[in-house]
Order: C-alpha cells, then sequence, then structure tokens
C-alpha cells in the first residue's frame, strides 16, 4: 500500500488537498463555538451583574424609606420613593427583556413579588415598618436566587460542548487516531518537499 502511494504522488497531493481544508475548517469551527460560548457568558454575567446592582439600590431606597421615623412631608417622600422604585423596577424589566434573548427567563411571579413588597403598603403604622422591609428583603433574595440558578444553568448548557471535547480527548483512540494523522501528514509533507 505505502510503495502504491509512493509511486503515486498525484493520490497523495489529492488525499492532502482534501484533508488539509478539512482540518481547518474543523479547527475555525471549534475555536469560533468556543469563543461564541465565551462571549455569551461574559454577556450574561454583566447582565446578571446590572440587575444585582438595580436589586441592591432598591434596597437602599427601601431602607431609607421604611426604616426612619415618619415626618411631616411624608406624602411627599412617599411619592418621591415609589417614583425612585418604579424607576428601579422599569430597568429591572429592561433587563430582564435581556436575559430572555439569552434563554434565561426570570419567572414573572418572583419580579412581581419584589413589585408588590415595595409599593403595596402604606408606611401608617410605624411598627409594620420593619416587616413591610423584611418581605422587600425576601423578595429581593428569591428574584437574585433566582438569577444566579438560571445564570448557573446557562453557563452549564455552554460549556457542553466543551465538555464533549474533553471526553474525546480523554479517550486514547482518538489521541492515538490524530497523532498518527499528524505524523502522516508530515511526513508525506516532508517526502514531498525532499522529491
Amino acid at each position: 500500500m505505502i510503495n502504491f502511494l509512493l509511486s503515486h504522488d498525484e493520490i497523495i497531493k489529492l488525499i492532502l488537498s482534501i484533508f488539509v481544508p478539512i482540518m481547518v475548517v474543523v479547527g475555525w469551527r471549534f475555536i469560533q463555538k468556543n469563543s461564541h460560548s465565551f462571549a455569551k457568558r461574559t454577556e450574561l454575567n454583566g447582565l446578571a451583574k446590572d440587575v444585582n446592582s438595580i436589586v441592591d439600590e432598591t434596597l437602599k431606597l427601601a431602607s431609607s424609606y421604611w426604616l426612619t421615623q415618619l415626618s411631616d412631608n411624608d406624602k411627599n417622600e412617599r411619592i418621591s420613593y415609589e417614583m425612585q422604585v418604579m424607576y428601579q423596577y422599569q430597568k429591572l424589566t429592561l433587563k430582564k427583556k435581556a436575559l430572555k434573548h439569552y434563554k434565561v427567563v426570570l419567572d414573572d411571579s418572583v419580579v412581581g413579588k419584589l413589585k408588590q413588597a415595595l409599593t403595596l403598603d402604606s408606611k401608617s403604622n410605624p411598627s409594620n415598618n420593619s416587616a413591610v422591609f423584611f418581605n422587600i428583603v425576601n423578595a429581593a433574595s428569591n428574584l437574585t436566587e433566582q438569577l444566579e440558578n438560571k445564570i448557573i444553568e446557562s453557563n452549564l448548557t455552554h460549556t457542553k460542548f466543551l465538555k464533549w471535547v474533553d471526553k474525546q480527548l480523554e479517550k486514547d483512540a482518538f489521541k492515538k487516531g490524530t497523532l498518527a494523522s499528524l505524523i502522516v501528514i508530515n511526513v508525506f509533507l516532508l517526502f514531498f518537499n525532499l522529491t
């Protein structure tokens, strides 16, 4: 077989002219898929950070409103608080839509519970204020926990391809086959460069 191939160098050139571009395309596709997965993970983690900062800002607003004493201009404070909270909620809604683009869907009930905890109670009973604030913290915690779980789940989905590649690389047959292919290609290239 080797003597036949050595005597018919056009067959070797044909095999190499087919094999090398295929290897280039396969390598390019692997690199492209890996970089796309990495970029997607980075964008998702950035969105998660944005959502967490919105939730933190909302908790600061709730803390400064619910854990302070009533003042004479409570109506103005309430209007200011609700407008600021609604602004933060609107930003949260936009981030939720952006997350949906990456197939990370937050439950409407969890986001709705945060909005409900932030806006539906009035600050008329000072003894109830800390309980209201606790409900807000609880709703924010549930939202953050769900977001983290969805991001982890999404990151695991993006790494399935890389795990498959790692499993293939761990197999001895794959390693030996790849090594043998590289040796054969280099021998043929060396042979044709010498002739």
